[in-house]
């Protein structure tokens, strides 16, 4: 199948905001906005297991009239075991969807429910990575090696915080960072912005990008506490604006191709690069949520 490229826009980028040890600099694209045909609203939609389990797949059930997104690095509660989804995917209105997950809860299989909550936690950027086959060479890992590393990065973040999870739960992890935070996160989208670049250590991290204002302005609390289990301990390092320019940059150049079409939605991910690691997903034929990560970043890759 000849891959076809989806032609991203000029990304603009403003000054820095901190928190900690957390730097996000707010994105805007050259393209309009243009009429939002979903909804972000993830209490719409019913999570839970197939009829014959599996880890690395979920049924999700939308209730609403609308499409709802559901995001890459959402996390699912509950269940059998609590998973991660691993692929940003639209449910269709009155419809259900089966979903690709990694598991992020090592030690439990079990429960007295298969249902799952969904809510506004998102995975940090080592398991997103790990659960993306991203490495520091190229290709990506196969699909049968994410899983454990995925454990394996979990396992690291216990360490590191200095907690022991009774099932390896992420969630248990991120709670423990949550309550041990001294002060609130102030967010602010401004207006017209669609995506945000997040910096630590003096490099770029990762960067978000969205169709539409309203979505970014609905994402973004959630995506920047999802790298407080990355930051948080560590010291304050400026980055300096001209590294998130040079990053929104090479995102752009190095492009993306398609992988799969599915209905309306077009799976996408950049050509093997040791410098970005992109996914996105689009709508039609336009660009609906793209998430870039550093691979040299040592919060993304281990040294």
């Amino acid at each position: 199948m000849t891959q076809k490229a989806l032609e991203l826009p000029a990304l603009h980028v403003g000054s820095g905001y901190r928190h900690q040890s957390l730097t996000w600099f707010p994105v805007w694209t050259d393209r309009p906005a243009q009429h939002r045909s979903y909804q972000t609203n993830v209490d719409l939609l019913e999570v839970g297991e197939l009829e014959q389990e599996q880890v690395p797949t979920l049924r999700v059930r939308n209730r609403s009239e609308d499409a709802v997104v559901v995001f890459e690095g959402s996390v699912f509660e509950g269940g059998l075991q609590t998973r991660t989804l691993t692929k940003t995917t639209l449910i269709p209105a009155a419809a259900e969807t089966d979903v690709p997950v990694v598991c992020v809860e090592a030690s439990r299989w079990g429960g007295n429910t298969r249902r799952h909550q969904v809510g506004t936690r998102m995975a940090p950027s080592r398991v997103r990575s790990a659960a993306r086959g991203v490495t520091r060479g190229t290709p990506r890992s196969p699909m049968n090696a994410r899983q454990g590393a995925v454990w394996s990065e979990i396992d690291g973040y216990q360490a590191r915080h200095n907690m022991s999870s009774p099932t390896r739960n992420l969630v248990d992890v991120d709670q423990h960072v949550e309550a041990n935070q001294t002060r609130p996160m102030p967010v602010k989208a401004l207006p017209g912005q669609t995506g945000v670049i997040i910096a630590a250590m003096g490099q770029p991290i990762a960067l978000e990008l969205f169709d539409h204002p309203d979505t970014l302005a609905e994402r973004l609390e959630s995506i920047l506490r999802g790298f407080l289990l990355d930051v948080t301990g560590i010291p304050y390092v400026e980055t300096p604006s001209r590294r998130a320019r040079r990053f929104a940059r090479r995102v752009v150049e190095t492009g993306l191709r398609e992988t799969t079409r599915e209905e309306r939605t077009r799976v996408l991910s950049s050509p093997d690069s040791p410098l970005v690691a992109t996914d996105a997903v689009g709508l039609d034929e336009d660009l609906l949520h793209l998430s870039a990560l550093n691979p040299r970043h040592e919060l993304v890759l281990a040294a």
